[in-house]
């Protein structure tokens, strides 16, 4: 995926950060890091989903879903973990998605795509395997 230089980063850690942090890519560490993405609209995430990130995970789709109408995509491409309930909140914002939205999820690692399979999540209504 471009560069996209309208992303906004946030390290999802906890209180105090701002969605309007600006750098360029986000960097693998612990932790998860948000940056939110206008084309397409969307959020790209990096680092592990897991109990310590589930909130601001939880915010980050929020805010994704309010950027506009349309497909919300979310590029997992740096997701280096995802716990069954990172995916049970992506399964879940999917289908909360109204009309023809759909949650579109791009650049799935191996890894999480088996989790998907698996648990049969990759047929959920509004979720849609992306490239």
């Amino acid at each position: 995926m471009l560069e996209d230089p309208q992303a906004c980063v946030a390290p999802a850690a906890g209180p105090g950060t701002s969605r309007a942090e600006s750098a360029s890519e986000p960097e693998p560490a612990g932790g998860l890091q948000v940056a939110f993405t206008s084309e397409p609209p969307g959020l790209r995430l990096t680092g592990e989903i897991d109990t310590t990130s589930h909130a601001a995970f939880a915010q980050a789709l929020a805010l994704a879903l309010q950027s506009g109408p349309g497909d919300v995509h979310a590029d997992l491409g740096g997701v280096s973990f995802i716990d069954v309930d990172g995916l049970r909140m992506l399964v879940a914002t999917a289908s909360s998605m109204s009309g023809d939205r759909m949650l579109v999820l791009n650049s799935i690692p191996a890894h999480v795509a088996r989790l998907l399979e698996l648990t049969g999540w990759d047929g959920a209504p509004g979720l849609r395997i992306g490239r």
